[in-house]
């Protein structure tokens, strides 16, 4: 595995989030303005990607 696969942006607790948040039904785009709120940009693809490499089912957008 090459560092271009690693994801050295997220902690744990934000992928922990991240699948709560995607469990409990909420969309990418909500979980991505989440953590725009908290201070921490991220897009709506980058959710879409960690929750696949995760095994986590979730909606682009409403």
């Amino acid at each position: 595995m090459t560092t271009k696969h690693l994801n050295l942006k997220f902690t744990v607790a934000d992928t922990d989030t991240i699948r709560d948040m995607a469990k409990a039904g909420r969309t990418a785009y909500g979980i991505a303005l989440w953590f725009t709120r908290q201070g921490k940009p991220v897009s709506t693809d980058e959710i879409l990607r960690i929750c696949d490499d995760m095994g986590v089912n979730v909606r682009k957008s409403a």
